[in-house]
C-alpha cells in the first residue's frame, strides 16, 4: 500500500510542479519554434520521471532508462500539443503522447501492456481533466490566467493519471525491471 499511495502521490506532485511553475509561455523562445516543444517536454519529463523514482526502487534495475523514457515520451506529448492547433482538442494529444510515453516506459519495464495502461491513463487524465475543468465553470479562467489554466489542467491530469495507473503499477513485482539500453548499476 505504501509503494501505491508512492506511486500516485509523487506522480501527482510531479504534474503539479511541471504545470504550474515550469510551464510558461516564452520560456525557450531564443532555442526557435520547432525545437523548444520537443526540448520543453523532455525537460519536465525528465522531471516527472525523476520524481517517480523513489515509488520505482526495487522494481527497476537501471534509473536512467526510465528517466530517459518519460522524458521521451513527455517530450512527444508536449511537441503533439504545442504543434496541432487548438482546435484539434485533447483528444490526440493525450492518445500520441500517452502512447509514446507508454511504449517508452513499458519497454523500460519490460510489460508490454503497459504502453496500453498509460495511453488510456494521458487520454483519462488530459481529456477527463479539461472535462472536470469546463464542467466546473472553471474555462473563464483559462481564458484569463495562463499559469491557473495549466496548474488546474496539470493537477486534474495527474490525479487521473496517478488514480488510473497506481493499481496496477503495484502489480509490478520488485526487481523485475531489466536494462533495455545498457546496465548502470543504480537501483
Amino acid at each position: 500500500m505504501r509503494r501505491l499511495s508512492g506511486w500516485a502521490g509523487l506522480t501527482v506532485a510531479s504534474f503539479l510542479v511541471v504545470g504550474t511553475f515550469l510551464h510558461f509561455p516564452g520560456s525557450l523562445d531564443d532555442v526557435g519554434l520547432e525545437p523548444a516543444p520537443l526540448i520543453f517536454g523532455g525537460l519536465t519529463g525528465l522531471l516527472i520521471g525523476a520524481a517517480q523514482l523513489p515509488a520505482l526502487r526495487g522494481v527497476l534495475r537501471s534509473r536512467w532508462q526510465w528517466l530517459v523514457a518519460t522524458a521521451a515520451g513527455i517530450a512527444v506529448t508536449h511537441a503533439m500539443g504545442d504543434g496541432l492547433s487548438p482546435s484539434s482538442g485533447y483528444l490526440p494529444v493525450a492518445l500520441a503522447g500517452g502512447l509514446a510515453t507508454g511504449v517508452f516506459q513499458a519497454a523500460v519495464l519490460r510489460r508490454p501492456w503497459w504502453a496500453l495502461v498509460t495511453a488510456a491513463a494521458f487520454v483519462i487524465g488530459i481529456v477527463g481533466g479539461w472535462s472536470i475543468a469546463i464542467a466546473g465553470r472553471i474555462g473563464s479562467i483559462f481564458e484569463e490566467d495562463w499559469v491557473a489554466q495549466h496548474a488546474i489542467m496539470s493537477s486534474l491530469t495527474g490525479v487521473l493519471y496517478a488514480l488510473f495507473t497506481a493499481p496496477l503499477f503495484a502489480r509490478f513485482p520488485r526487481n523485475n525491471g531489466l536494462p533495455i539500453l545498457g546496465s548502470d548499476g543504480a537501483a
